[in-house]
């Protein structure tokens, strides 16, 4: 493979500027080879690879587990024991679908995702008023806009690439430590600020 590109560098640097496409600088050209090469202005970029990984998609096994999840912080948040890790679950995926929505993959659920995340934040302020987690059912509106949020977070999630959804979840994960660090549950946990 290395011979390849050398051998299409070698042909591309050889060749006479008016064989190459017009407005094609020679260097771009290597570029485009994939020679290993490069000027002071310019720094060769990988396309193939850019390319690949931008066109392949998630594995369908990994939407499904994280439908399975979703699925299971549903009836999760019936159970006083599962309530509070269920309102977790579905906190980070509303953090996702909105870094979806921000970094503009798909757009237009916006008000979606706003409506979960006021009623996730409602439902943890209920539960958590008195600072210890006192389980509350979920209304039958809430659940109507959590069932949809599952809902467009796995439709969000099949549109994805690999590296839209590495790129995603990373930023996911640190907005959502940054936000659960801030929440007014989380401080109300310990008022007074000591440790």
């Amino acid at each position: 493979m290395s011979k390849n590109r050398s051998r299409a560098a070698r042909l591309l640097t050889s060749m006479p500027r008016r064989h190459l496409p017009r407005g094609v600088h020679p260097a771009s050209a290597l570029n485009l080879a994939g020679a290993s090469r490069t000027t002071k202005s310019e720094q060769l970029v990988p396309t193939m690879g850019i390319a690949v990984g931008r066109a392949s998609r998630i594995p369908e096994s990994t939407i499904t587990s994280f439908q399975l999840i979703l699925d299971r912080a549903l009836a999760g948040l019936g159970d006083p024991a599962l309530s509070e890790q269920s309102l977790h679950d579905l906190r980070f995926a509303c953090v996702v679908s909105s870094q979806i929505e921000l970094i503009g993959i798909v757009k237009g659920l916006g008000h979606v995702f706003k409506a979960a995340s006021t009623a996730i934040e409602g439902l943890f302020d209920r539960c958590s008023i008195t600072g210890d987690w006192l389980h509350q059912t979920p209304t039958p509106e809430e659940m109507t806009i959590f069932r949809e949020l599952v809902e467009m977070n796995v439709f969000q999630l099949s549109q994805l690439s690999r590296a839209e959804f590495e790129r995603v979840f990373q930023r996911s994960k640190n907005s959502f430590q940054m936000r659960s660090a801030s929440t007014p549950a989380a401080a109300r946990m310990n008022p007074s600020g000591k440790s």
